[in-house]
């Protein structure tokens, strides 16, 4: 499996750490990852369909692709 890009693993540590809670403050992803959430939560979902960190569990990465697409479906 190719690693991710140092960009995409904070990305996804972002992600991973605030699953459990919905995602994560739209003000915190702009500010620290200067996007909007539909662009972060649609980046976070093509990742995990693509190369999904291997130290993630299969639950933990189908939780994340559930809060992903809500997420996108919110900011829409």
């Amino acid at each position: 499996m190719t690693p991710l890009a140092p960009a995409d693993t904070d990305l996804v540590r972002f992600a991973a750490r605030w699953s459990s809670l919905g995602g994560g403050p739209k003000h915190e992803i702009r500010a620290r990852f200067g996007l909007e959430p539909l662009e972060f939560f649609s980046r976070i979902h093509d990742i995990l369909e693509v190369a999904p960190p291997e130290y993630l569990s299969g639950s933990h990465i189908d939780e994340m692709k559930r809060v992903a697409r809500r997420r996108r479906w919110l900011a829409a």
